[in-house]
């Protein structure tokens, strides 16, 4: 009887040292975005932004988070929320922050990093106020693009000769039996001439050899 109400109480104590625990441990994840009800010193970074506020244009640091940075993705931001956001004052003269921003020190909606000191929490329908002491553009450092992947590398292949060129055949020589032959152009008009030259020369050496007989 006594083991059952012994072991339910352990387990009671367990459950209640493991909720113990998650407390804590949601508290710090949350730290980051919530800003702290106690005023004091903090650093704050956040969207810079010129807003309407009672009729007056207010510099206001949207979307704050507790801590600084060292760098951020992207240079600009834009947000319409005013949700957690802090108005910003320099010691009461929220014309120095003007300068900076007309010199070019500060750009609106941009990433800045302000430190100062932050009031007391008292009504979640009015801004808190931030008196800055210093500030910062937070510095710019572009996600790396992904790697080149290199080309596949082509898989080998057969080589393959070229194929040679056909060789023109040569032509043998035929021997000759020394006789020399015509060429196939040849012609016997030339012959036929030569005959019928001397044909009529010696009928000319018949016909004076005549004559000299009969004058004789």
């Amino acid at each position: 009887m006594v083991a059952r109400p012994l072991s339910q109480a352990i387990g009671v104590g367990l459950l209640t040292c493991g909720m113990a625990a998650m407390v804590p441990a949601s508290g710090q994840a949350q730290d980051a975005t919530a800003l702290p009800d106690e005023g004091g010193l903090i650093t704050l970074v956040g969207c810079l932004q010129l807003q309407q506020i009672k009729g007056h244009e207010k510099y206001v640091l949207a979307n704050p988070t507790v801590g600084s940075v060292v760098s951020v993705p992207e240079a600009t931001c834009s947000t319409t929320s005013t949700e957690n956001a802090v108005r910003l004052d320099k010691a009461g003269r929220p014309r120095l922050i003007k300068q900076h921003v007309d010199s070019g020190d500060l750009l609106l909606g941009h990433w800045v990093e302000v430190s100062g000191r932050l009031e007391k929490f008292e009504s979640a329908k009015e801004l808190r106020e931030l008196t800055v002491k210093s500030f910062r553009m937070v510095p710019v450092v572009p996600p790396r693009a992904a790697e080149a992947v290199p080309p596949p590398i082509p898989e080998p292949r057969a080589y393959i000769p070229p194929t040679p060129a056909p060789i023109a055949p040569i032509e043998t020589p035929v021997a000759t039996t020394g006789v020399k032959r015509l060429p196939h152009t040849a012609s016997q008009l030339p012959l036929v001439g030569l005959l019928g030259l001397a044909t009529l020369a010696g009928g000319l050496a018949f016909r004076l050899a005549r004559r000299r007989e009969i004058f004789s």
